[in-house]
This record gives structure tokens, sequence and C-alpha cells, in this order.
């Protein structure tokens, strides 16, 4: 007699056999498309997609790049803003409000010339990386909006752009929408999930499936690799402060004569 376990739920439906990022300009046009594994996450394939981008601008202006919490990373805001990249995203976790007496109205008029307005307030931040106790700062514009039931709440939106006003901040990240909206409107219209033949074929037995547990391992050494590096630098920093007197502190001369 044999037993027959349940599969997960996620087993039983079919599921994209590719993950897709797709980048789009302020605009919602499209400016390309990115395949990856399936489970592969957003902040990897950020990273993965900036030389790209530096390609495509062709100059080293600073770009900013909006994305969802799917990329929360402030160790990617970090590398990104390093590489010549301005984060725009809303901020992930349980965050404190900010005061109240803060909020002022700021405005945003669009290119159609609509004007739309918000109560917001500008601040600076500290964002930990990691429990490693390093944080990394970043400008935060955070938002009052109404909840069902007559409530109110803030949002918080994270950027690394310090130039651009808050209401036009506030506009862009709105504005992310427009893709999502756009898939939207082509699901229902064109079928996009529809399947083009119902027939079924057999699966390679011989065919190489990623192994979960090796991802997490993999996970882990990558951290340790990092932590690792990271305690060389400061080891060498710290080696370097100590065999360098500062100028003027040095007591004892040695020259060649005296060392032979």
């Amino acid at each position: 007699m044999t037993a027959q376990l349940p599969l997960p739920t996620r087993w039983r439906f079919p599921v994209p056999a590719t993950e897709e990022t797709r980048v789009a300009d302020a605009n919602g046009a499209p400016v390309l498309v990115v395949m990856a594994e399936p489970g592969a996450a957003l902040t990897g394939e950020l990273r993965r997609l900036l030389p790209t981008l530096r390609l495509i601008i062709g100059d080293d202006r600073r770009v900013l790049v909006g994305f969802d919490r799917g990329g929360w990373s402030p160790a990617l805001f970090q590398h990104m803003s390093g590489q010549g990249f301005d984060v725009l995203t809303w901020r992930k976790g349980t965050t404190g409000d900010i005061d109240d007496t803060l909020l002022t109205e700021v405005a945003h008029t669009d290119d159609h010339g609509q004007t739309r307005s918000w109560h917001a307030a500008d601040t600076r931040v500290e964002v930990p990386i990691g429990s490693t106790g390093e944080v990394f700062a970043m400008r935060q514009i955070s938002r009052k909006v109404n909840t069902p039931g007559g409530g109110s709440r803030q949002i918080h939106i994270l950027t690394t752009d310090t130039d651009m006003p808050a209401g036009e901040a506030i506009y862009r990240m709105g504005a992310r929408w427009r893709q999502e909206n756009y898939f939207r409107y082509a699901r229902m219209r064109f079928a996009l999930d529809s399947h083009d033949a119902y027939a079924s074929t057999h699966d390679d037995p011989e065919r190489s499936v990623p192994n979960p547990a090796k991802r997490k391992a993999h996970q882990t050494v990558l951290a340790a690799k990092t932590r690792y590096q990271k305690t060389l630098a400061d080891t060498d920093a710290a080696l370097l402060a100590a065999r360098t007197p500062a100028p003027g502190t040095a007591t004892v001369l040695i020259t060649n004569a005296q060392g032979s």
C-alpha cells in the first residue's frame, strides 16, 4: 500500500517559465526587458540592469530609477547611488510617523498642464544596511493618505535625488503605475494569459532543476564573503593608521645609513 502526499497549492497551477523585469521610461514607454529564471529577485535584477542602462544612456548623467517594495535593499540603494543612479521607491517595514506639523502643501504640474497637490513632509533619514550597524542616508518624503472608515495614515517615499521637488517625486512614484495599467488593459483586451495550445509533452528527466537549498546556501556564502571583505578593508585601514604617524608626530628619523 502506498500513500500519495498532496502537492503544495502552487504546484497545481501553471506558473511563468521565466521572470521578466521590464524597464519603462518616465512616460511608461518600454525601454528593455530582462529575462531571468523563475524566482529571480528584483534586487538582483536591478544590479544586473545597471550596466545596460548606462550603455543606453551613453553618458555619466545621474538617472532616476523608480520601483516598488520588491526591490527593497538599502545595500542595493547604496550600490546604485555609487554607480550614478538615483533611487525612488516606497519605504518598507514599520516606520514611525512624521510629526503632522512638518506636513506642508506641495504641488506638481505635469506635461499636460494639470496641477496636483499633496500634504507632505520632506526629511532626511538613515536606513540601516543589514545587521552591521552601517547606515545609508536618504531623503524621505512622507504623505498622509485617507484610509477606509474615515481614518488616515502616513506613507513614505525614499529617494537619493536631492534636487527633485517633493511634489515631483510624489508624482513620479505614482506614475510608475502606468506600466501596470498597460498590462492590466492588455491582459483583458489582448488575452495575454491565454494558451496558444493545450497539448502536453513529457518532461525531460535529465533536465537540471535548481535546488532551493543550494540557493539559500549560496546567499549565505555571499553574505559571509561580503562580511569578510569588509573586515579585511577595516583591518587594512586600521593597520595603515597604526603604521603611519600623523604629520609632525614622528620624533625619530631613521636613515639608510642608520639602517645599515
